[in-house]
């Protein structure tokens, strides 16, 4: 297994305990959208691979940059400029998908946020047939 595997393997654990085993709730602001740092401590699917003190970092330094390109800066920076892979964990999280990944086959976006530890579980099951993870047990 290659370095980046075993990190992509690794956060793929983390979102997939997150919000499947544990069934965190999904991270939204007051609008509906993905917040990376949503109510009572709730993390987007970037944000629960982060440690506080990343996040900590994030915030600091987002001056007038959406939260989004500083996560990703620093998710690619720190493994290996593996930012598609990210994007692609992050959408789990959010549910929308757009046209980038045209393999992924599930509607977007879902406007409503029912179910959602029964919907992210269905697609980090396909995304990690994509990247050919395995699933936790």
């Amino acid at each position: 297994m290659t370095e980046r595997t075993e990190q992509r393997q690794t956060d793929f654990n983390t979102v997939w305990t997150a919000f499947v085993v544990e069934k965190k709730p999904q991270a939204l602001a007051i609008s509906g959208r993905c917040a990376y740092n949503g109510h009572e401590g709730a993390h987007c699917g970037y944000g629960v691979c982060l440690t506080e003190d990343e996040l900590s970092l994030i915030y600091g330094s987002l001056e007038g940059k959406r939260a989004s390109v500083v996560i990703e800066d620093l998710l690619i920076k720190r493994h290996m400029g593996d930012g598609e892979f990210y994007d692609v964990l992050q959408r789990c999280h959010d549910l929308e998908w757009e046209t980038g990944l045209n393999d992924f086959p599930f509607d977007s976006p879902f406007p409503e946020h029912k179910n959602f530890n029964i919907r992210i579980k269905k697609r980090l099951r396909f995304l990690a047939e994509y990247y050919d993870l395995e699933v936790p047990a």
